[in-house]
């Protein structure tokens, strides 16, 4: 976990910012996001429920052969990205121990998720809120589903 927060504070040029005098400020709603789902997605790699994870997704791409006509991507399906190619603002959560597919991709600035079999993404505060806890065991139900 002292990686994942030192991560954070290099990200936030090397000091955690004071605290802003505007509520919400958008500088710790972004460095919250990014701690929580850091440490979310480091603990299911460490727990073994993901061989991998990765900034950003090949949307129906591949770096070698080009642009699939298909549009088979749930990224693309859920029309949250119209065209094909690298997408870097999305996490991608995956493969997966058991299936070896990806299970899900989170917005790095917003924190949404969007489950591989759904259509609609899920609200960072209604997946996670904010609680490494919550949002683990939420994922982690997904992935033994």
């Amino acid at each position: 976990m002292w990686v994942i927060d030192r991560a954070a504070v290099v990200a936030l040029g090397q000091r955690w910012l004071p605290k802003c005098p505007e509520p919400k400020c958008q500088h710790w709603v972004d460095a919250e996001v990014y701690l929580v789902v850091y440490q979310i997605i480091t603990m299911l790699l460490a727990m073994g429920y993901l061989v991998d994870a990765s900034l950003g997704a090949f949307v129906d791409y591949h770096p070698l052969t080009g642009a699939g006509v298909t549009v088979a991507h749930p990224l693309r399906l859920a029309g949250i990205v119209a065209e094909p190619g690298f997408v870097p603002d999305w996490f991608e959560l995956g493969p997966t121990c058991r299936s070896g597919r990806p299970v899900a991709w989170i917005h790095r600035g917003s924190g949404d998720l969007l489950l591989r079999h759904q259509k609609r993404s899920v609200s960072y505060n209604k997946w996670c809120g904010g609680s490494v806890e919550k949002g683990l065991e939420f994922l982690c139900r997904q992935i033994d589903t």
